[in-house]
């Protein structure tokens, strides 16, 4: 499970730059972004995900699930569902960083 993680920009709990990524079985939830992807974002490379689950994740302006904004994805029995987009990211993502500093 990836939970409760945040980036600046993009890509949450992942940010995929190049290279293939194969993600089997997982679950991302409750993940920000200020920007992209509050879970994952793919922006060159490949990614293939099977049977995993993206959920309550947020993102300040596009995509709060999975943002792709370049290479290639596969997506097989997996579910997208309550991801969200809007000025709450910037609140979620200081949150999950005051908690880490505890």
């Amino acid at each position: 499970m990836c939970c409760s993680n945040a980036a600046q920009l993009a890509g949450g709990a992942m940010l995929i730059n190049g290279g293939r990524v194969n993600v089997q079985r997982c679950t991302y939830q409750i993940n920000a972004a200020t920007r992209a992807g509050g879970a994952i974002s793919v922006l060159n490379g490949s990614m293939e995900m099977f049977e995993s689950t993206i959920t309550s994740n947020y993102a300040g302006e596009a995509e709060g699930g999975v943002f792709i904004g370049g290479g290639e994805t596969s997506f097989q029995r997996c579910t997208q569902d309550a991801n969200s987009v809007g000025g709450f990211a910037s609140e979620l993502l200081d949150d999950i960083q005051t908690r880490r500093q505890v």
